[in-house]
C-alpha cells in the first residue's frame, strides 16, 4: 500500500512531507535478515513485498524537496549489499527464471518483481555513481529523468553523441547480455519458451494454465530485461562472436500489414498526445539495435516499461510533463 499510494502521488506532483513522515523508516523495518523485504515486520522475505519496498523507497529518495541530508539517512536504513544479494541469488541457474522466496519453484511472474528490482537498483547505481562513465553520462539523458524519476531508458543528449546510426562514425555492435545484474537472455529465454501458453497468453511455468497476471507481469519482466540500461553506448570494441545475437537486421516497422503507409494507429495516439516514440526515445531504428534480445528482435522485442512505475515510458513522460511542467 506504500509503494501504491507514492506511485500515484509521485506520477501526480502531489508528495508531501507530511505523507511521506516515517514511511521510510516502516518499509526499512520490513527487511529481514536475508536481506529482502516482507510484506511486514517480521514477514518473510518475499519478491513481491521486495519490489515494493524498494520502489517505495527509490520514489522517497527521487522527490525534488528531499534534501542532500534527508537522501543521506534514508540510504542509511537499509543494506543494500544484503538486498542485492538476495536479489540475484532468486534466479535459478538451469531454468533462467526467478523464484519468489529461498527454496521456491521458478515463476513467471517474478521475472518482474525479482528482475525489475534489481534493475531499479542498478539503475540507481549507474547515476548516482560517478566514475568513468561519467564522460558517457554527460552525453545521455534518462527520457524520464527530467523530474528525477529515473527509467534507464538512455538516449544520446544530441545526435552526435550516439555511437549508433547513420550518423556514426564507428561500425561497433553493441554487446548483446545486457547491463544489469542478472542473465537477461536466461531470463528470457524462460519466459519465451516455458511461461508462454501456445494458446496465447503467459503462465507461471509449464502444466500452469494461462492468467491475466501472470502475462502481465511475464512481459514486464520481458521488457525490463530487453531494454533498461541497454541505451548507455556500452559498446564492445571488437566484433561480436557466433553465439551472440546479431543487432544488424533489425528493422522498426511502421507501416500496417495492408502496406497503405499510414502511420500505425498507436503511433496516432502518441502523436495527438504530443509525445510519440521517436520523441521519447529518439530514433526507434537506433534505439532498439541496443536492445538485448533472445532469438530473433523483429518479432520478440517489445514496448519499455518503466521499472519503478511499470507503465510505459511513452506515458510516463506525457503523466510527468502534465502534472510537473507548471
Amino acid at each position: 500500500s506504500t509503494y501504491t499510494i507514492l506511485t500515484i502521488t509521485s506520477l501526480l506532483n502531489i508528495t508531501t512531507k507530511d505523507l511521506t513522515n516515517g514511511a521510510a523508516m516502516y518499509v526499512s523495518s520490513c527487511q529481514t535478515y536475508e536481506g529482502g523485504f516482507g510484506g511486514e515486520f517480521m514477514n518473510e522475505a518475499h519478491g513481491g513485498y521486495t519490489y515494493c519496498a524498494l520502489g517505495a523507497l527509490v520514489l522517497l529518495l527521487q522527490q525534488p524537496w528531499v534534501t542532500k541530508d534527508e537522501k543521506e539517512h534514508m540510504e542509511q536504513l537499509v543494506e543494500w549489499k544484503k538486498l542485492r544479494g538476495w536479489l540475484v541469488r532468486r534466479q535459478m541457474s538451469y531454468e533462467g527464471g526467478f523464484n519468489g522466496r529461498c527454496n521456491k519453484l521458478v515463476d513467471g511472474c517474478y521475472s518482474f518483481w525479482q528482475g525489475a528490482s534489481l534493475a531499479i537498483l542498478d539503475v540507481l547505481e549507474y547515476t548516482t555513481t560517478a566514475d568513468s562513465t561519467q564522460k558517457k553520462k554527460k552525453e545521455q539523458v534518462d527520457v524520464c529523468g527530467d523530474y528525477g524519476f529515473s527509467s534507464g531508458i538512455y538516449i544520446p543528449s544530441s545526435p552526435d553523441s550516439s555511437s549508433l546510426g547513420k550518423n556514426s562514425t564507428t561500425n561497433h555492435k553493441p554487446k548483446n547480455y545486457g547491463s544489469l545484474a542478472f542473465d537477461q537472455l536466461l531470463l528470457q529465454r524462460y519466459v519465451l519458451l516455458c511461461a508462454q501458453d501456445v494458446n496465447g497468453g503467459l503462465r507461471d511455468k509449464p502444466s500452469k494454465p494461462r492468467d491475466y497476471y501472470h502475462s502481465c507481469y511475464n512481459l514486464s519482466g520481458l521488457s525490463i530485461s530487453q531494454h533498461v540500461l541497454s541505451g548507455v553506448n556500452n559498446v564492445d570494441d571488437t566484433d561480436n562472436d557466433k553465439d551472440t545475437i546479431d543487432n544488424s537486421n533489425l528493422k522498426t516497422n511502421t507501416e500496417p500489414k495492408d502496406g497503405s503507409g499510414t502511420e500505425s494507429k498507436e503511433d496516432e495516439i502518441f502523436k495527438t498526445q504530443g509525445n510519440n516514440k521517436d520523441e521519447c526515445v529518439g530514433n526507434v531504428d537506433e534505439w532498439e539495435q541496443r536492445v538485448c534480445c533472445y532469438g530473433d528482435k523483429n518479432v520478440n522485442v517489445i514496448g519499455i516499461t518503466h521499472p519503478t512505475f511499470n507503465v510505459c515510458v511513452e506515458r510516463v513522460k506525457f503523466i510527468l510533463d502534465e502534472f510537473y511542467s507548471s
